[in-house]
């Protein structure tokens, strides 16, 4: 329990605050925060409450409770300096962060996570989109460790192993209709990459040189690597490594509650679609593939397609030859309901990247 005694009547100036102290009194209830506030403040009282309060602080110190709260709030001040003094946070900014405590995490369980001085919070982003199953799933720790008694880490280049074998048909089977390889990669930005070298390695074999341009949305965010940042629509981010950047063409985002376009839904009868062909049309004998963040874009702030949209897209991708590459960090293994967003309007991407496992799917 928690002991709060204001030592100066109601104002609650002074306030000891004495954390995990079990003791078995029955002067206890005196000690809840609703009781001292019916308490007046006079000379009787608060001589009362000063010895009750020396007999707590006694009883804390013989069980270690201060002694153990001082160690705990010794190392947090180590960590606090450690992390000020050496580390640089992504998407931080690090003026500020160093002006303020940091929250450091100590322990996962569930869809929980624990603070180095014992507060738990709702891991409410699942740790960026990662922890689909939550924190110490015991049969994926079980798994973790069975793999690390026989081998931690095995290269991919010219040999194989069970797992990821096995983890391989797992996937296509799970997956939309139609993919049939399985790359693994080691993160959700490498992982567009991959699926950008594939698109564009793919009309290279095929003998159309000229297909070397992507097409994206406005909003969109695909991950922090130059390449992924070339097809990225959200300048907050970007814009200051412009110049590195390739250049993309950008289609109108799927954004109904304010549309670029002044449209309204549904009257508009999709007109960001109707825009997006006309980019296409227009540019489609450049343009290896369409990549979108197929029903939600996350990082934008949650922007949700219309129903129809992602059926659309698919529909322009064969009608003017264009690869799909659908990316499923934030929708795919379940998030949206479906194994993978595609999966609710039946859609099945050339390329498929989502996270978890951060890994990459695409047709042979």
């Amino acid at each position: 329990m928690i002991v709060c005694v204001p030592l100066f009547g109601k104002e609650g100036l002074g306030e000891i605050v004495l954390k995990k102290l079990f003791v078995k009194s029955p002067l206890l209830p005196l000690f809840q925060r609703g009781n001292l506030e019916m308490l007046r403040f006079n000379g009787k009282k608060f001589i009362f409450l000063s010895v009750i309060i020396a007999i707590l602080l006694e009883q804390a110190n013989r069980e270690g409770v201060i002694t153990k709260h001082m160690g705990i709030r010794s190392s947090i001040n180590r960590i606090e300096k450690l992390d000020k003094q050496y580390m640089w946070h992504p998407f931080t900014q690090m003026k500020e962060w160093t002006e303020e405590k940091p929250l450091i995490i100590t322990e996962g369980r569930g869809s929980f996570l624990k603070d180095m001085s014992g507060k738990w919070y709702i891991d409410g982003v699942s740790s960026i989109w990662v922890t689909v199953h939550g924190h110490r799933r015991q049969e994926i720790d079980d798994a973790i460790k069975e793999q690390v008694d026989k081998v931690s880490h095995s290269t991919l280049l010219g040999q194989t192993h069970p797992a990821a074998a096995a983890l391989a048909e797992m996937l296509i089977h799970i997956s939309p209709e139609g993919l049939s390889r399985v790359f693994y990669s080691d993160n959700g930005s490498t992982a567009v990459e991959i699926g950008l070298k594939m698109a564009f390695q793919y009309w290279q074999h095929k003998g159309v040189k000229g297909k070397t341009k992507f097409l994206t949305l406005n909003n969109a965010y695909h991950g922090d690597t130059i390449g992924a940042v070339s097809v990225g629509g959200i300048d907050l981010f970007h814009d200051i490594f412009s110049p590195l950047l390739f250049e993309s063409l950008k289609a109108p985002s799927p954004y109904c509650y304010r549309c670029e376009l002044g449209k309204k839904h549904p009257s508009c009868k999709l007109a960001c679609l109707k825009k997006a062909e006309a980019l296409i049309k227009k540019h489609h004998k450049t343009i290896a593939a369409f990549i979108v963040e197929p029903l939600v874009q996350g990082a934008a702030g949650i922007i949700t397609a219309p129903s129809g949209y992602l059926k659309g897209i698919r529909r322009l991708c064969n009608k003017y030859n264009l690869l799909l590459i659908t990316d499923e960090v934030a929708t795919g293994l379940g998030r949206t309901g479906k194994m993978f967003a595609c999966d609710h309007e039946n859609v099945s991407p050339d390329i498929l990247k989502f996270k978890g496992n951060k890994n990459k799917l695409s047709k042979q």
